[in-house]
């Protein structure tokens, strides 16, 4: 039973579209959050090992009879314990916040006093993120009435099949902003190898995936909305430089840029770009991952400006791997220009 609990996520990947739903779910599910009880068994166990190195050295634990019965009471309040993480993670994973942020573009933007954008990332809509979250997610950020609203990648989990089999575009296609709604792909569209079929989904629920292309909704702002960087990889084919992306744009009108990885942000504020939104670190999703984050990532979570550049990385709404989140929530980002002129 252990080996099949430790083994099941391996299992349910190779299985995937072999066997019946009934079965894969489960099996997935249970591999899901057997991860991220290893994450806390694994920094238990070494916690436990530096107890024990200390007690060879003073000799405090007890011993004879009693050890057995310490053990026995330690064991089961370490399993308690990760028993307890996993479960306010799990809930803490379906109670997603707005998160609000303003910002100042100092350019013009034509027939407007004011910008209010939608942002959602990492939504990883499959097997574990099901059609009832998408649901609240869609109604959630219909109802801060955004102009815009911009979906910046990994809105898949790999998997088309849940997607297409649960009708998730009908949700989708429920988005609404008068200035349209835009997407561009994250890793895990090209992990699961269905990015154009998945496109097409998109484009049926009135959604426009912005590979390496510009629009300029109503004429008065442009949105740059990136490949992934791991196109290259799974493709052959190298993304378009961002200077190559923007040349030949308004330089009068503000810029935004949409890239699911926040890498080089110097060079989207060398574009002259006014903000730039991303996703894809999850913020880490469950602590101690949000420390390895904060060191790879020059901003992995929030609200920086560099120069005339705002960047925003979000934590996602969805989940990766665990359905869990320990020390991060999910949101959706609602950014505010209060200062454009028209």
């Amino acid at each position: 039973l252990f080996w099949l609990v430790a083994l099941s996520y391996i299992l349910s990947r190779f299985l995937n579209g072999h066997v019946p739903d009934p079965l894969y779910r489960p099996l997935h599910a249970a591999g899901a959050y057997w991860l991220a009880a290893m994450v806390y068994f694994f920094l238990i166990l070494l916690a436990v090992d530096l107890v024990r190195l200390a007690d060879r050295l003073f000799g405090f634990l007890p011993s004879g009879a009693a050890a057995a019965r310490f053990a026995l009471g330690t064991g089961s309040a370490i399993i308690l314990v990760v028993a307890g993480l996993l479960v306010y993670g799990a809930l803490n994973a379906r109670r997603p916040v707005v998160t609000r942020y303003e910002i100042s573009i100092d350019k013009e933007l034509k027939g407007r006093g004011e910008l209010l954008v939608a942002l959602a990332s990492d939504i990883h809509l499959g097997a574990l993120v099901n059609g009832r979250m998408l649901s609240r997610l869609v109604d959630e950020i219909n109802a801060l009435e955004p102009d815009v609203i911009l979906l910046a990648g990994d809105i898949l989990d790999e998997d088309l099949g849940p997607f297409v089999e649960r009708n998730m575009d009908a949700d989708l296609g429920r988005l609404r902003a008068p200035l349209g709604v835009y997407a561009v792909p994250g890793n895990h569209e090209y992990i699961g190898g269905s990015l154009d079929e998945f496109t097409g989904h998109l484009r049926a629920a009135g959604i426009d995936m912005l590979k390496d292309r510009v629009v300029t909704p109503a004429g008065s702002f442009h949105i740059a909305g990136r490949d992934d960087r791991s196109a290259e990889r799974f493709t052959g084919r190298k993304r378009m430089s961002l200077t190559e992306l923007t040349s030949g744009l308004d330089p009068a009108l503000p810029l935004i840029v949409m890239d699911h990885q926040p890498y080089g942000l110097d060079e989207a504020a060398a574009a002259g770009a006014d903000l730039q939104v991303s996703g894809h670190t999850h913020r880490g999703q469950f602590w101690p991952n949000s420390i390895v984050t904060g060191l790879v990532y020059e901003l992995d979570y929030g609200l920086l400006k560099k120069g005339g550049t705002h960047f925003v990385v979000s934590s996602g709404y969805g989940t990766w791997g665990p359905p869990v989140r320990v020390g991060t929530r999910p949101e959706i980002v609602l950014i505010r220009d209060r200062k454009s002129v028209v």
